[in-house]
């Protein structure tokens, strides 16, 4: 939206839609294929995690209160930086992932986990 050309022929562009990450749920402004809105959350892990390649792994965040309908992406940035793609679901109303490979989660800031997904009604 809002596209701009110079004197100098630089594009500029405004109005996009953006969020910030938050461990907060957020609304992103974006929506799924279907209509449905897109939320963001970001979790922080408080103790360090391993997954082990192809296997699934239940997390000990609660899912409960977000009302997830779908699952869209699931992102782990480590400490390296690394950003590996992970499978994610819901077991016993926690975040569960699984790996195409082994990879350890440090319980720092620089470790986090993103979840995109849309919500029951």
């Amino acid at each position: 939206a809002n596209i701009n050309i110079d004197s100098n022929n630089v594009i500029s562009a405004s109005g996009g839609s953006s969020w910030d990450y938050s461990t907060t749920e957020v609304n992103t402004g974006q929506k799924w294929i279907n209509g449905q809105d897109i939320y963001c959350k970001v979790f922080i892990p408080s103790a360090d995690m391993s997954l082990s390649g192809n296997q699934w792994f239940t997390t000990p965040f609660v899912l409960t209160s977000y009302n997830i309908d779908y699952i869209i992406d699931c992102k782990l940035i480590t400490e390296a930086p690394v950003s590996v793609i992970l499978s994610a679901g819901i077991i016993n109303n926690c975040l569960a992932l699984n790996s195409p490979r082994s990879v350890a989660i440090a319980s720092t800031v620089n470790s986090a986990i993103i979840l995109l997904y849309t919500k029951t009604a």
